[in-house]
């Protein structure tokens, strides 16, 4: 019985560690993507502890090692805007473990908020 627990114990600490280890980038890096064009760009994730990362892309190519906590980033050069579908690649030097976002492009990144104020002046 205690071999049995000591075994399930282990297994679930280790199921944490694997998944942490996982190389992963958030959710803002997606097929079709738009680059800003004109200004470094950083592109960042996560991986395993020390795990060292290439970001590749439009001939560039930089490294970075993840942090303690698993974070890292990188920033690419200034790019000129461009039609041009090309991929965006992340992948570990450590091992083989590789990430690709296809159809991306540079050119001009526009966030808008706020709220219309059509509904106040229906008001009257």
């Amino acid at each position: 019985m205690k071999r049995t627990l000591t075994l399930i114990a282990t297994l679930l600490m280790a199921v944490p560690a694997a998944h942490a280890a996982e190389l992963k980038l958030p959710s803002i890096f997606s097929d079709h993507m738009v680059l800003q064009s004109a200004k470094p760009v950083p592109v960042w994730g996560w991986a395993a502890a020390g795990e060292k990362v290439a970001v590749e892309f439009a001939g560039q190519s930089k490294n970075a090692v993840a942090d303690g906590h698993g974070k890292w980033m990188v920033k690419l050069n200034a790019l000129e805007a461009s039609a041009t579908s090309r991929e965006l690649i992340v992948k570990s030097l450590t091992r083989s473990s590789s990430l690709k976002i296809a159809d991306v492009i540079v050119g001009e990144v526009w966030a808008g908020g706020g709220h219309s104020s059509a509904d106040e002046t229906d008001r009257g």
